[in-house]
């Protein structure tokens, strides 16, 4: 349901934030949307498809179509690796955090999922007071799995992954900490 929702909001000038692996503020579908980039592990990295993907399904407006076409992206690079994994740490997504809310966002997308980690929670709880709207992806490790963080944190909005049919994902996981369920 793109379409409708797209009549109700297509983003514009919100500012959002994607902590995640690099992504390619050159790729054509996200032509101008990254408006601020961040390295929080304070390297040079390549781009990475899982961080791209993210932008893209945020923020394409190309070939493909986002959810908010029209949003602004801040990037920040929390998580570095090759292929299919990546991998970061607790306070290079700490810094992200602090460097997205300094850098206007509005919103937070955490695409990623791990074990519990006070300092995050304490951090997720300061951002959320100040107003930032946090958004994280609750795994793929299957309906059995423990719940896991940030998403089963309060003070963000968990999001599971449906497929094709609008049905969930086999792998996604299910839960009190999921809040909605969204294409994945």
């Amino acid at each position: 349901h793109l379409t409708q929702a797209h009549r109700v909001s297509t983003g514009e000038a919100v500012v959002v934030a994607v902590i995640d692996s690099k992504i390619d503020a050159g790729h054509a579908d996200l032509e101008g949307v990254v408006t601020g980039q961040y390295d929080a592990l304070g390297g040079v990295g390549k781009p990475h498809a899982h961080g791209t993907a993210m932008a893209g399904a945020i923020a394409a407006h190309g070939k493909l179509l986002g959810i908010a076409p029209k949003v602004r992206l801040l990037a920040v690079r929390a998580f570095a690796g090759e292929g299919e994994s990546a991998a970061g740490t607790s306070f290079a997504i700490l810094k992200g955090l602090d460097w997205s809310a300094e850098n206007g966002a509005r919103i937070v997308n955490m695409s990623f999922a791990g074990p519990a980690d006070p300092m995050l929670r304490d951090m997720l709880g300061k951002a959320h007071a100040r107003g930032l709207v946090l958004i994280a992806a609750v795994g793929n490790a299957g309906a059995r799995s423990p719940p896991l963080y940030p998403a089963a944190n309060r003070a963000v909005i968990g999001v599971t992954a449906t497929d094709a049919g609008n049905k969930l994902l086999p792998l996604a996981n299910r839960g009190a900490q999921v809040t909605l369920a969204a294409p994945g």
